[in-house]
């Protein structure tokens, strides 16, 4: 069973909490009991840190008059959200009726299974498992890790549904990959965005950093105006062409207060330049549920994307579904374990060297460079010690002898029967003539 969730504070501290995009030059003291923690670790400091900075925007919320945030303040307050999420283990399901390789001509109108991640984030190691259910051509699964003990990849490998796993003989499609000197904090673009952790669909970086980059940039309503519910914020896409010209389109963005100012909503219009009637569709982003795991934590649970054309009720469709099974608890180190299987290559980017890696997750056989392990790689399959290209030719040598061996059966049947027409004709034709008078 997945645990509880829930959060770790200090006990009986007292901590000046800076009020982030509400009161700047605000300062409120607040004390923090908790009887059952009487001794406050360097681990728990750690991840109350950035938790302090949201649960005192939500106190002066709470306790000040209702008042209209500026641009500024709301931007803020959703980076301080983002940032209170210092840990979380996860599971995202995307399904999607988005066409594969031999479906192109298929209409877009049932979503199935298209890919799933597995997160883990802990301050500043992730590790991210995905599987393309679907689509996956060009896309290989991947489990990537850069926790305590560096950098570590699995590239194109799936448990127990490997077609040429791995072995003395064979290669196998899969690679390994490590690096000690890899610090990457954000190892997969699709999980971070298909997360929320980064603003969906928008870009690197916080909805903040975003929008400050744009002068045509506004605030168009608060949450008194909009039907949302949300402070609803006006800016733009840009896209470099092939052209070299730069194509813009119209974003809106929907910053929910009541969701501890994630974004619920994101519109996004059609490119204002371009010629391709496929560029000129509507694409909106929404979570449709949140969960309050309680202190001012939200994590959105369910997103819906769709993409509509002028004039077409259906389009391509996204539905994002989260599995959220921690967040704010220390993980284990074991979780940012990536294990590789027995005979994997492995190449470490550090050193240069190559590794055919053994049962118990270290290497069996060490090569000093890439030269040396190709020279050594040539010799097995100079010997033919690849079953699998072997298995292959056998095959087709066995379907052709057998084709082979049919025709001629068929065809001396044939030739029987022909033959015996021939003498039964034969017989006849001398049995009339002998007895004629």
């Amino acid at each position: 069973m997945p645990p509880k969730l829930e959060l770790h504070y200090p006990a009986r501290m007292e901590c000046y909490w800076l009020a982030s995009g509400v009161a700047l030059a605000s300062r409120v003291r607040l004390p923090l009991a908790c009887d059952f923690c009487p001794v406050i670790s360097a681990r728990e400091n750690e991840y109350m840190s950035p938790i302090v900075d949201l649960l005192a925007a939500s106190v002066l919320l709470n306790t000040a008059p209702p008042q209209e945030l500026t641009l500024q303040q709301v931007l803020k307050a959703n980076t301080a959200a983002i940032k209170a999420i210092r840990s979380i283990h996860v599971t995202i399901e995307v399904n999607s009726n988005h066409p594969v390789p031999g479906e192109e001509k298929k209409p877009p109108v049932e979503a199935l299974p298209y890919i799933t991640l597995e997160w883990w984030k802990d301050g500043a190691h992730e590790r991210v498992r995905q599987t393309w259910l679907r689509g996956g051509m060009g896309k290989p699964d991947l489990d990537v890790s850069n926790g305590p003990k560096g950098y570590k990849a699995l590239h194109r490998y799936v448990p127990n549904n490997e077609p040429w796993p791995p072995s003395e003989s064979s290669a196998g499609r899969a690679s390994g990959e490590l690096d000690k000197i890899h610090t990457d904090g954000s190892l997969s673009v699709t999980a971070r965005g298909m997360s929320y952790m980064r603003p969906f669909y928008i870009g690197d970086g916080t909805l903040e950093e975003y929008i400050l980059k744009y002068p045509s940039k506004e605030l168009a309503a608060t949450p008194a105006t909009s039907k949302f519910g949300c402070y609803e914020i006006t800016t733009v896409e840009k896209k470099s062409r092939s052209s070299g010209s730069i194509d813009v389109r119209d974003v809106r963005v929907f910053v929910d207060p009541k969701a501890g100012f994630w974004i619920r909503r994101i519109e996004k219009g059609p490119w204002q330049k371009s010629a391709d009637p496929g560029d000129k569709g509507t694409l909106i982003s929404e979570v449709k549920e949140f969960k309050n795991c309680g202190n001012g934590i939200f994590w959105p649970l369910r997103i819906d994307q769709s993409t509509r054309l002028p004039g077409h009720d259906i389009g391509l469709d996204f539905f994002v579904r989260h599995t959220l099974h921690s967040i704010n608890q220390p993980l284990p180190e074991e979780d940012f374990e990536v294990r590789f299987p027995d005979w994997l290559v492995v190449h470490d980017k550090t050193t240069g060297q190559v590794f055919i890696w053994g049962p118990e997750d270290k290497p069996r056989m060490t090569f000093a460079s890439q030269a040396e392990f190709i020279e050594w790689n040539k010799g097995r399959v100079e010997a033919g010690a690849h079953p699998r290209t072997r298995w292959m030719w056998l095959t087709g040598i066995s379907i052709f002898v057998g084709l082979m061996l049919s025709f001629i059966i068929l065809w001396r049947r044939k030739t029987a029967h022909v033959a015996g027409g021939i003498v039964q004709s034969v017989q006849q034709t001398s049995s009339d003539e002998n007895g004629k008078p």
